[in-house]
């Protein structure tokens, strides 16, 4: 029986580290990857391990990819994984979704992110380059809530080390040894200090993989039944329905709808280009300002979502999803955004185990605004 061994992975990952190799690190995840509050995208945690592997394993070269995006979940990570983290081939990913899958979800939800994770997961692990995969666990640092739990139990069933990053910031804060303000500025997002902290508790842990002391999940390595540690890089069967294993974004850049009365952006496309810039959400989309603008899709599968702009500049106009011409049963996105502090590329799920078969997908403005509707993706197997 050959088992998954997402350890020796990482382990194999440290050793050619110290052989003199060029190597690709990886990050995706929310805000936190991204660097939201840090005062500079070089202070930020994700810059800080990457600094970290340069300086102890000086013979090697590592090339740093940052595909945090804020704001988002792990339903738009599996959708966009291939394109914004795995053409590029990386050795290590590190993935962290921890309170942004806690965002905007009602409990019914829990299950649909804990299928999106997987399906994340099994794209970065099936992939060509066979990376090394650490999860990386954040938490609100008033409440201390997160989906640590849900991440972690699919990180033990495909043997991934990971690291609770906020769960030891905020025991640190419960115990008064560490003030919250001076690593946080909204009990959420790091600060300079509060990132290099996470970068340290991180690197450490990294260094005492071996010997499986410290706060990342370092189980014993899953044997055969002989007593060998395994080479298979087989994974288990999944443990959710696994939908999101197969789903794909899909925006002008690569498709061709039937439009009437929405443009496709194509505003500095040539100056958007490379990984700094793929936080960029608002792009490669189409727009419309006028009540009765429609665009058409024909999509595939069970699993369907669009990300359109909501937007702070209002008014926004709102717009309806339609899906098979079931017009009783469509979904308002309304584009006006109530928040403060700055628009957001909301998602909006359409289907979540429906048929898999064809479907008929129309957007169709309900209202004339000032400022447009901007339909960022559709997301889904196929789409033509």
């Amino acid at each position: 029986m050959i088992y998954y061994n997402g350890k020796r992975r990482l382990s194999d990952f440290l050793k050619k580290c110290g052989e003199g190799n060029d190597l690709a690190i990886a990050f995706i995840g929310g805000s936190i990857t991204q660097g939201a509050a840090a005062s500079d995208d070089g202070l930020c945690y994700a810059a800080g391990v990457y600094k970290w592997f340069r300086q102890k394993y000086p013979l090697s070269g590592f090339k740093y990819i940052n595909a945090g995006i804020g704001a988002t979940t792990s339903q738009f990570g599996a959708a966009r994984v291939c394109e914004d983290v795995l053409k590029y081939s990386p050795d290590l990913v590190f993935i962290e979704y921890g309170v942004n899958d806690n965002d905007e979800a009602p409990f019914e939800r829990r299950e649909l992110f804990r299928e999106a994770y997987e399906g994340l997961l099994r794209k970065v692990l099936s992939s060509g380059s066979k990376p090394a995969v650490i999860l990386i666990h954040n938490v609100r640092y008033d409440d201390g809530s997160s989906e640590e739990d849900m991440h972690s139990g699919l990180g033990e069933y495909y043997d991934l080390p990971s690291v609770s990053v906020g769960r030891i910031i905020y025991d640190r804060i419960k115990t008064g040894s560490l003030n919250a303000a001076d690593i946080t500025p909204d009990n959420l997002h790091p600060n300079d200090r509060g990132h290099k902290l996470a970068a340290q508790i991180i690197t450490e842990a990294i260094e005492t993989l071996e010997n499986g002391i410290s706060y990342m999940n370092t189980a014993p390595l899953k044997r055969t039944e002989t007593g060998e540690i395994p080479d298979g890089d087989i994974l288990p069967p999944p443990l959710t329905a696994n939908d999101y294993e197969e789903i794909n974004r899909f925006n002008n850049l690569n498709l061709s709808p039937q439009t009437d009365g929405f443009t496709a952006d194509t505003t500095g496309q040539e100056k958007r280009e490379g990984m700094p810039l793929v936080r960029d959400v608002f792009k490669n989309g189409w727009y419309a300002y006028l009540s009765g603008a429609s665009i058409t899709f024909t999509v595939y599968g069970g699993e369907l979502c669009v990300m359109y702009k909501k937007t702070i500049k209002r008014p926004a106009p709102a717009a309806k999803a339609i899906i098979d011409d079931d017009e009783e049963n469509a979904v308002i996105l309304d584009a006006n955004f109530n928040e403060t502090w700055g628009d957001k590329a909301y998602m909006a799920t359409l289907l979540h185990h429906g048929e898999d078969k064809e479907h008929k997908l129309e957007i169709i403005l309900t209202e004339t605004a000032d400022n447009p509707f901007y339909l960022i993706n559709v997301i889904a197997k196929k789409v033509k």
